[in-house]
């Protein structure tokens, strides 16, 4: 599985969120892999999950 790392593309540039990738020689160029997330996605399935934990969690 390759390493996940959270950053906002900005343009051209990637502004690295948390923590960045180590990288032996910052100055040289780093191959990566970029997914744009659908944020309405993300909180639509963050939502069922809540819904769902909440429906697992009612008393019976």
């Amino acid at each position: 599985m390759l390493p996940t790392y959270k950053a906002i593309l900005r343009g051209n540039y990637i502004e690295w969120r948390e923590s960045a990738p180590l990288s032996p020689n910052p100055e040289q160029p780093m191959t990566v892999l970029v997914t744009i997330l659908d944020e309405a996605v993300i909180e639509k399935s963050y939502a069922r999950c809540v819904q769902r934990d909440n429906f697992i969690n009612e008393p019976r």
